[in-house]
């Protein structure tokens, strides 16, 4: 009876998962539990039983070969990648002499190593051979196993975590299409060990798990997954290597379990792969006294395990291969030659690491000669090697792979947006005292720690995103005295987010953490302030018993870390469960939350686009800074409520020495309009102290004896109302050869605010002069649309009279600091580095000196960097938050702030004699004016430009949002390019119709 494997092809359903909700969720995590324990009976898939008739092609190749060529089929030589051309000579010569079967590839750990190198190597050492070559690799967590350059996929215990075992399969299909891509024939996974021993120092992490269920079904996705790509893959390591204290690289352990135990936990999931048509089982070096009793005897080198258990018993007709037989579980008692002889005996097709060939290949014809092993023998096994590499199609001649643009096929971005789902389904939530994700974040007083050597994590970056936070980090090996040190500064924080990063996989040394970091997480425990994110080995948690908000995200690659931060403020929920039980969390336990409240940070694939569809974006902006309309940009885009592209483009000044940077801060402009003074004005709309068609004079009543005694709310929001667009304050307060007058100060006093650095105006002069010279300026044509910002110095000063506080103290406290805004602010210097904040003008007219932190716009510089209309500060991020807040119809990480009919009215457009919304700006719809966007925005649409060069923009038709922020102003304001040359306009242009390439200009 002759094996021959067939190709199953499966549709796999893509999920983007971080849009179900919690019961969505518990639903799938449900039917996967189910669908693992009935798995026993039934069958993933049918594939095509083994042949009763022989292949006339197969015996045909098989007649050729000489019994030299037979044995050396059976023989899968070592190759190293990175010990340069002289292995490669000595593989050929090994290759060419001994007619072997098969390489695998491994690497000097001490040495990178590099695919393509790699994949020049193979197609080498293909011509070198008579007969096509099986190349195969330990490819258990994908080609990062043994490449540089590559994807650095989860490792297996980590694939245990992920309820939606589709994808696993993805997972599976994506590794193989990298080998593939590689020369590579064969991948030595999945591992199906169940590891039920904590101690473990070989599988550990390797294992999906000790769940027998998870761990078959886990294993059957990633078969099904690298079949499907027409790899061969193999089941590892029979009988069961996942409760062992040896590492039978360096000796044989010993199982001493009954074999009712084995059959029932460690052979099932093998049981399941056998069933559902595996290609290969590895053997694993172990003894088993209940399969045979001989002293010393590995299982690699036992009939009773390899042919009557394996073969017989479980009715297994496939490929059989030994673990390396370097290795010194078999090495240590059975030198090169007896070892493989006794595999050949013990039921084995393929010797894998030979220690060393040519003992080996005069050992095994030394047995055929003595009748110890018969031709026949040696044929069944060859017989079964031409089957494999007739599926894999190079029984008569490998392919040979182009070796250009490999490293960019096997890092390609749908590979890097599959191991970010895997990292994002994964994360795992066992305790949740603090009820994460928060809501209203306002009364937080967030630091984070990393426990880790180099600084600052990407994690902790990733959660400064979402809230104001200050970072500390210190190193694993830190002193008692240091961390006291360092949990001294945190007493002023109420919620300390740590993150822990594992210095070691094993037990053995206790994972790498300290007994002083120990003693520092429990005392934030006691404090009742503590979030303990473990980026490592679940295993560790044992000794966190006592911390009661507590994640585990696995391993420390960037894809855990951003999803941990985000799965912790609610932008993705939570929904892995533990594949292992700790000390009190069982097996199975994570605590499943709500996604979707709060944007998420993503990559373009996600949404099906590519960086590279963006590549417009890019020109423009290189562009315009190449041609002096600006130093430097950053844009932000989202869909969907999530970020698929955020880039800084140039320099802070012309003089190039700080490179812009994603999170720097810019002077928002008039843009403080929508983003300071609308919040303000719709909460007070809300609560009744606001309506569009009252009078300004009724909130303001200085105005009432005024020649503005009929202008309305809305139309001041509208600029319909007659106001003049301007009135250039400061030069009231200049002496005739341009110098600050007696107004001023060059140093703080009592009764002065500030206006730059070293500059100070009197407080009293907002209302004592500057509202009183709006009241007595000659009004414009009531009705006629001139945009002004004059309006806003009533409102502002309205809002700090009803409730009795500054105007920036009222935004923190009824909305910034609820949302968490990290960047949004006034006069930023007093919350952040001046590096931070790129530079506005050179002013020579006014403060005469650099702006950098101080308001570029004169009215609200003598407010003391506060007005209604300009003075605020901010980031893309913090921008994008705002505007999808309006997108989400006022609500924000679960927190309705404003009512969704409070949004609609104040950004719809109010009348006809303005293309304005109630503050907002909107699209022109006459083709003959100038508008602030393109045509290709949907009339829903709306947001403001600022006079700096900023502009940000939503489109509820789309779900689009588009954050554009610059300082166009420096050195000067007078550099109109970014405006004449329509930078912004032609941007966004290019962001609607890549992310919706059906929509149309709207006139």
């Amino acid at each position: 009876m002759y094996l021959k494997l067939s190709l199953f092809l499966l549709l796999l359903l893509f999920n983007c998962s971080s849009t179900l909700n919690v019961e969505d969720i518990l639903a799938k995590r449900t039917k996967a539990n189910d669908e693992n324990k009935e798995l026993l009976n039934t069958p993933i898939y049918n594939g095509n039983r083994l042949l009763e008739e022989e292949d006339e092609e197969i015996e045909n190749h098989l007649a050729q070969m000489t019994i030299d060529e037979k044995i050396g089929q059976l023989f899968w030589v070592p190759v190293f990648s990175n010990k340069g051309s002289a292995e490669i000579e000595r593989a050929k010569k090994l290759i060419q002499t001994y007619h072997i079967g098969g390489i695998t590839w491994f690497r000097d750990v001490n040495k990178s190593s590099s695919p393509t190198l790699q994949l020049q190597y193979t197609n080498q050492l293909q011509q070198a051979s008579k007969y096509p070559l099986v190349v195969s690799i330990d490819g258990e967590w994908g080609l990062n196993m043994r490449l540089d350059s590559t994807v650095a996929f989860p490792r297996q215990l980590t694939l245990g975590a992920i309820g939606d075992n589709n994808k696993i399969e993805e997972f599976g299909e994506e590794v193989g299409y990298h080998m593939k891509r590689l020369g590579i024939h064969v991948n030595f996974a999945p591992v199906v060990d169940v590891n039920n021993n904590p101690n473990n120092p070989v599988i550990n992490d390797r294992s999906f798990g000790e769940d027998i269920y998870n761990v078959a079904n886990k294993g059957l996705a990633y078969m099904r997954g690298m079949h499907n790509a027409g790899i061969l893959c193999s089941a590892k390591h029979f009988p069961g290597h996942g409760d062992t204290s040896t590492d039978s690289h360096h000796d044989l352990p010993v199982i001493a379990h009954d074999k009712n135990r084995l059959d029932s936990l460690e052979l099932y999931p093998f049981k399941q792969l056998i069933q559902n048509r595996i290609g290969l089982v590895m053997v694993a070096h172990l003894n088993m006294p209940a399969f045979d009793n001989r002293p010393n005897r590995p299982t690699t080198l036992s009939k009773a395990v390899v042919t009557d258990l394996l073969q017989t018993q479980l009715g297994y007709d496939g490929l059989v291969i030994t673990d390396a037989l370097n290795m010194q579980g078999v090495a240590k008692y059975f030198p090169s030659g007896k070892a493989e002889v006794e595999a050949l005996k013990a039921g084995h097709d393929i010797l894998l690491y030979t220690a060393d060939v040519p003992p080996a290949v005069a050992a095994i014809k030394n047995a055929l000669n003595s009748g110890e092993i018969t031709e026949d023998r040696i044929n069944k096994s060859v017989r079964k090697i031409l089957y494999a590499k007739q599926w894999l199609g190079i029984l008569d001649t490998a392919p040979q792979p182009s070796t250009s643009n490999v490293v960019a096929d096997v890092t390609r971005s749908e590979a890097q947006l599959l191991n970010q789902q895997l990292h994002e389904e994964a994360v795992t939530l066992v305790r949740n005292q603090m009820q994460l994700p928060f809501g209203v974040l306002s009364g937080k007083r967030f630091a984070t720690v990393a426990i880790k050597n180099g600084g600052q994590s990407e994690f902790q970056s990733q959660l400064g995103k979402f809230a104001t936070m200050q970072h500390f980090s210190i190193s694993p090996s830190a002193s008692q005295s240091e961390y006291n040190a360092l949990y001294a500064k945190l007493a002023n924080y109420n919620s300390v987010f740590v993150g822990l990063f594992n210095g070691s996989r094993y037990a053995r040394k206790q994972f790498g953490i300290s007994s002083a970091s120990r003693t520092f997480i429990q005392q934030l425990q006691n404090d009742n302030k503590l979030s303990l994110s473990v980026f490592g080995n679940p295993y560790s948690i044992e000794y966190f018993t006592n911390v009661q908000t507590l994640s585990v995200g696995y391993d420390d690659s960037v894809e855990a870390q951003r999803a941990m931060a985000q799965a912790l403020f609610g932008a993705i929920p939570f929904k892995g469960s533990l594949p292992v039980g700790v000390s009190g969390s069982p097996q199975g336990t994570g605590l499943l939350t709500q996604g979707n409240l709060r944007i998420k940070y993503t990559i373009p694939e996600e949404l099906g686009f590519h960086a590279s569809d963006f590549y417009q974006v890019d020109s423009i902006a290189l562009d315009a800074i190449k041609t002096g309309a600006t130093p430097g940009c950053e844009v932000l885009i989202a869909k969907n409520g999530k970020v698929v592209y955020n880039k800084a483009y140039g320099y802070h000044t012309y003089k190039k020495k700080q490179p812009n940077a994603i999170g720097d801060i810019y002077d928002l402009a008039s843009i403080t309009k929508i983003a300071a003074s609308m919040p303000a004005i719709m909460q007070a709309y809300e609560q009744g102290f606001i309506s569009t068609n009252q009078r300004l004079a009724d909130l303001e009543p200085l105005l009432s004896s005024s020649n503005k005694n009929y202008m309305q709310v809305g139309e001041i929001l509208n600029h319909t109302s007659g106001l003049k667009s301007w009135i250039p304050f400061y030069k009231s307060t200049l002496t005739d050869n341009g110098d600050l007058n007696f107004l001023y100060k060059r140093s703080p006093a009592s009764g002065y605010v500030q206006v730059a650095n070293n500059v100070y105006i009197k407080e009293t002069y907002e209302v004592d002069s500057m509202l009183y010279r709006i009241k007595e300026a000659p009004n414009n044509q009531r009705g006629r649309y001139v945009y002004s910002d004059l309006g806003y110095y009533f409102f502002k000063h309205y809002l700090e009279t009803l409730h009795q506080k500054p105007f920036e103290d009222l935004l923190d406290e009824q909305f910034y600091n609820k949302v968490g805004f990290p960047s949004l602010t006034y006069n930023p210097l007093q919350k952040f580095s001046v590096s931070q904040v790129v530079p506005t003008e050179e002013d020579d007219y006014f403060r005469k000196q650099r702006l950098q932190g101080y308001v570029h716009d004169m009215g609200a510089a003598m407010q003391g960097g506060v007005g209604g209309h300009a003075g605020l500060f901010g980031s893309t991020n913090d921008l994008a938050m705002y505007m999808q807040l309006l997108l989400n119809k006022g609500s924000y990480g679960g927190v309705q702030y404003f009512k969704p009919e409070t949004i609609e009215y104040f950004t719809r457009r109010f009348n006809s004699n303005s293309r304005k919304a109630l503050g907002f700006d909107k699209p022109e719809l006459d083709p003959n004016k100038i508008g602030p966007t393109c045509y290709y925005v949907s009339a829903d649409s709306f947001g403001h430009t600022g006079f700096t060069g900023t502009f940000v923009w939503a489109d509820p038709y789309n779900d689009i949002l588009f954050v554009f922020l610059a300082n166009r102003t420096y050195p000067t304001m007078n550099n109109r390019k970014l405006i004449s040359n329509d930078v912004r306009s032609k941007m966004q242009e290019v962001v609607w119709r890549t992310l919706d390439p059906t929509c149309k200009p709207y006139n």
